[in-house]
């Protein structure tokens, strides 16, 4: 599957916004590391939640209609009876070991 670039490129953003951030806010220490973490998780788990609603109500709308306007059928295939279903035959790894 292949990453949309606005995506990648909003995950660049709120790393680059969480350090510039967490830079304001402690100098340049190591608790700006701490920060950064904290705040990618602070905004990250959010956004899965909105991506995770708003994925369901897309999905949501594209099933099918249930009741007698539904227009889906599926039918199964016909049963597999031992034969080779080109040409009706058994199949040619048997025919090799006969004939040895």
């Amino acid at each position: 599957m292949k990453m949309p670039k606005r995506l990648i490129a909003g995950l660049g953003v709120l790393m680059l916004v969480g350090a510039w951030i967490g830079i304001r806010l402690y100098g340049y220490t190591s608790a700006v590391d701490n920060f950064r973490i904290l705040f990618m998780w602070a905004t990250l788990v959010p956004l899965c939640a909105i991506g995770v609603v708003l994925g369901w109500r897309t999905f949501v709308e594209l099933e099918t209609p249930d009741g007698p306007s539904a227009d889906v059928h599926f039918e199964l295939p016909p049963p597999f009876v031992g034969t080779d279903m080109f040409n009706g035959t058994r199949h040619s790894n048997s025919r090799i070991v006969e004939q040895t």
